[in-house]
């Protein structure tokens, strides 16, 4: 994937927070009286991507760019342009969810090619696949795609704008999007929600040099 500059870093404060609360179990089970919480910046990456090394120490599988797709064509999806240029999110984790993924887009004849048995023999022929979901989803709009998924009990989810997702109905009811009195920019607020002691934002940014100063 191209990530963002700064992704590297936002993801250090998952496993940075981690070490430091077991470091501080550690502590008081009296198992170490200190210690050094040492994370390398590509390290929070290399957790995102990591199951190319047990793919090829394991099954000799190398995982090589692949598009739209999914990682080494384990199973059908990806992401598709609509006729409206809405883009899904299409996902088939299994080889019941894959069939009704195949009769939606395909019907009958394409969900039962014997071609398409089992994930292993859809793994085989997945540019088939892949471009039987794509001729589709591109020849209807969002609204259309999502009924026929719907009726077939198909997966599909739209990738949302930021505009939608200032006005998505679950993001807003969960109070994600926080703001600070006397400042135009929103953004993302404190996650987890803790019931005792949820987090507040109290600045955008403090004005220098007030966390520079030694």
């Amino acid at each position: 994937m191209h990530y963002s500059p700064t992704l590297d870093r936002r993801k250090l404060d998952f496993p940075g927070a981690l070490g430091v609360m077991i470091e501080l179990f550690a502590r008081e089970k009296g198992i170490a009286r200190g210690q050094v919480v040492d994370i390398a910046v590509f390290e929070a990456l290399l957790r995102l991507m990591d199951y190319p090394v047990p793919a090829l120490t394991g099954a000799n599988l190398s995982p090589r760019r692949n598009g739209l797709r999914q990682p080494m064509d384990f199973a059908p999806g990806g992401m598709f342009r609509t006729s409206d240029g809405v883009w899904l999110s299409v996902s088939a984790g299994s080889a019941e969810t894959a069939q009704r993924l195949l009769r939606a887009v395909g019907g009958d004849a394409l969900a039962d090619d014997p071609r398409f048995a089992t994930l292993g023999e859809m793994s085989r022929h997945m540019t088939v696949v892949f471009d039987a979901i794509n001729d589709f989803v591109t020849q209807h709009t969002a609204k259309e795609v999502e009924a026929v998924f719907a009726r077939h009990d198909a997966v599909a989810s739209r990738v949302l704008s930021v505009e939608e997702i200032m006005t998505n109905e679950q993001i807003r009811h969960r109070g994600d999007i926080v703001s600070v009195d006397g400042e135009q920019t929103q953004v993302i607020g404190p996650v987890p929600h803790l019931s005792a002691t949820p987090g507040q934002l109290r600045w955008l940014g403090r004005n220098r040099p007030v966390d520079t100063v030694a």
